[in-house]
């Protein structure tokens, strides 16, 4: 099948590289109907220095234990014929089955920094409250949502947003619903008639929007542990200048500002409670004298718990080994943390990094590449062990990003075929991903996703139309075979209409030559041709497994004609 070809061309190209190096990224999810997949994702670093992140596929299992997730792991490097000796970098969520010296994955500590941000102050923590019950109302009742749009609709000067409750464990994806709550305010004013409501939605805003977009930051595909760590640095110095009397005191007049345009309760000094006096002795607790000086203290300790937990978080032992490494680069001296990685010749190094750095100034692993990637082949060539150290800095991933993104093909996929897996299922879920395929694969010089879904999505209203009146027990589509037919489908995709077609006519007339296909093709089992042709001998209709549409036609293979030998995995099954 072609996901299986793009599979081993994906393992061919890594094998190729002059240093074997890559390292995996796992995440795991439930599907549609309740079953654990776990997406398995490689990263390697191509000729040109960029590092690749790339989906190899969805192991289902029923366990999730450190010893199962270790065993699919295995299987999937076996079954690529990756050897383990040459993984370089392990990415995870953090969950509490993963162990050793593993990366956790950068957005993940994001999200749970500005968890513990949002969850450290009570006044954040029940506006934010306030918002996500709000979100509930209008996504569950279709009267307050018809309401809330005819009045946010009334003043033409806001556009009208949907209100969206809170997602209950992605707290940096929270910033919008923040943001439409304050923009429509007036709006939804009888439920937010607290002014220090108002307060606390500011000051949440500004603490999540500078968490969000470093959240953004680090699910970059080239992300780099360099450049994560400067990320993390700028944002906790953006922090480190909102903990100010000026930062805050904009913050509370602007709050104040709205309180006084929307007419709501003032912000007052929260009633003081007095401590018992085995805590305070004989004398009086300290008392702020105003609501600022009482709210400012508050936002400064989450403030204080940001950076503290920013700190804590990318100090991680799996980072401390690629620190030193990159030391190394950045210093030119050889340290012993080069020793246990067999590529890097220790004598080597030695000799050509202190060249490279006598000949070029750079501050860092991306600029180190860039200058490598711009040189002679003859010049490159003297510092082959200088790249494979940067080789090895660039080759371990920051995040898990690739595997979430895998989440989303899988989603529309269990959507669409309300199945639990197929082939079929699985060859889109692997084209998914690519918009290209070399042409050793296809014969052509592009092929594309969109290419094959009008006919997937084609053969299964026809299989599923069999079901429904109970020509077939079970789908019998498992694979395609490409032909002129699927080129055709490539007017899906706007860059191949040029060339495939001369003018709009011969398009249209490709639209309803794929439109006749997928309404008149059936599918039929081979197991029930003779039942079959005997019923259209009699009378009935005869359904066909090839369907000829003049010199392009589409031929469909059931499951019982290409059977294969199930391959056993350690408590996993490949789908």
């Amino acid at each position: 099948m072609m996901s299986h070809s793009i599979l081993r061309s994906i393992a061919d190209r890594i094998r190729a590289l002059l240093v074997l190096q890559f390292s995996i990224i796992v995440d795991g999810t439930q599907d549609i109907s309740g079953t654990e997949q776990e997406s398995i994702c490689l990263r390697y670093v191509d000729q040109d220095l960029v590092p690749q992140e790339v989906f190899m596929g969805l192991y289902q299992t029923n366990d999730t234990t450190g010893r199962v997730l270790a065993n699919i792991a295995l299987d999937a490097l076996t079954r690529l014929n990756l050897p383990l000796a040459s993984l370089r970098g392990q990415t995870y969520d953090g969950a509490s089955n993963m162990s050793a010296v593993h990366v956790h994955c950068g957005a993940h500590c994001i999200n749970l920094v500005t968890q513990k941000a949002c969850s450290a102050s009570i006044l954040i923590r029940d506006a934010l409250d306030w918002v996500n019950q709000l979100g509930v109302l209008c996504s569950q009742s279709g009267k307050f949502k018809t309401l809330f749009k005819d009045i946010a609709s009334s003043n033409p000067d806001i556009p009208c947003t949907a209100i969206r409750p809170l997602c209950p464990t992605r707290w940096t994806v929270r910033g919008k619903a923040i943001l439409a709550v304050l923009a429509q305010y007036e709006s939804v004013l009888e439920q937010f008639g607290k002014g220090k409501t108002l307060l606390g939605l500011v000051l949440a805003s500004s603490i999540t929007g500078d968490l969000e977009s470093l959240n953004i930051s680090l699910q970059c595909r080239t992300g780099t542990v360099s450049g994560m760590r400067a990320a993390v640095e700028c944002v906790s110095q953006s922090f480190q200048v909102k903990r100010s009397e000026v930062g805050f005191h904009s913050l509370f007049e602007r709050a104040t500002q709205m309180v006084q345009d929307l007419d709501l309760e003032p912000i007052n000094l929260p009633r003081s409670r007095q401590p018992p006096k085995r805590f305070t002795g004989q004398s009086e607790g300290r008392r702020p004298n105003s609501a600022e000086e009482h709210y400012r203290a508050e936002y400064f300790e989450v403030l204080d718990l940001i950076n503290a937990q920013l700190k804590d978080r990318f100090q991680q032992g799996g980072l401390l080994n690629l620190e030193s490494l990159e030391n190394t680069l950045l210093t030119g001296q050889v340290s012993s943390s080069t020793e246990g990685y067999p590529e890097l010749n220790h004598q080597s190094l030695s000799i050509q990094l202190p060249m490279f750095l006598a000949n070029y100034k750079f501050s860092s692993v991306a600029e180190a590449a860039q200058i490598l990637r711009g040189l002679p082949v003859q010049v490159r060539s003297l510092f082959g062990t200088v790249e494979t150290l940067i080789r090895l800095l660039l080759v371990v991933p920051i995040s898990t990003a690739e595997a979430e993104r895998s989440f989303s093909a899988l989603r529309r996929l269990k959507t669409w075929l309300r199945s639990t897996g197929s082939a079929i299922e699985e060859a889109c879920e692997v084209l998914q991903p690519y918009e290209e395929v070399t042409v050793e694969i296809s014969g052509e010089g592009y092929v594309t996703a969109s290419k094959i879904s009008i006919l997937v999505r084609g053969l299964q209203r026809l299989s599923a139309s069999h079901l429904r009146t109970g020509r077939f027990k079970q789908p019998v589509v498992v694979s395609i075979e490409f032909n002129s037919l699927l080129s055709e489908s490539s007017i899906l995709d706007p860059r191949f209409k040029r060339k495939t077609f001369s003018d709009d006519q011969a398009a249209n007339d490709a639209i309803q030559r794929l439109t006749n296909a997928a309404a008149q093709a059936t599918i039929s089992d081979p197991s029930q041709q003779e039942a079959l042709m005997e019923q259209g001998a009699a009378g009935g209709t005869t359904h066909r497994g090839e369907h000829d549409l003049g010199s392009q036609g589409l031929s469909v293979t059931s499951m019982q004609a290409r059977k294969r030998p199930s391959r056993s995995g350690p408590s996993c099954k490949r789908h």
